[in-house]
């Protein structure tokens, strides 16, 4: 499978770039085969885009909490097991 960052932006996609931009946080909430994982990728792929420098200065890290392993080893995969990010279950950030 290919990163998902290359599909066409859905309309969630879009309406994620100002939330990230002033509030920097959210969550997602959605059925399954909805596309969470794609616009969570294409999210981030965005906030690596524009706030890389900023993050990387300030010593921060992106969290990404998610409910399966599936879930975590497709995020890393696309993401290219960027270091920038911190991808986990929700199980294994609390520990």
């Amino acid at each position: 499978m290919t990163s998902r960052i290359g599909n066409p932006d859905t309309e969630s996609d879009v309406a994620l770039r100002p939330i990230l931009d002033r509030f920097g946080s959210f969550v997602m909430i959605a059925g399954a085969g909805s596309g969470k994982t794609t616009s969570l990728v294409k999210a981030m792929d965005y906030v690596a885009k524009t706030k890389r420098p900023e993050l990387v200065r300030r010593g921060q890290q992106v969290a990404c909490i998610t409910y399966t392993e599936v879930a975590v080893a497709e995020l890393l995969r696309d993401l290219g097991h960027d270091n920038l990010f911190h991808i986990s279950t929700i199980h294994s950030f609390l520990w």
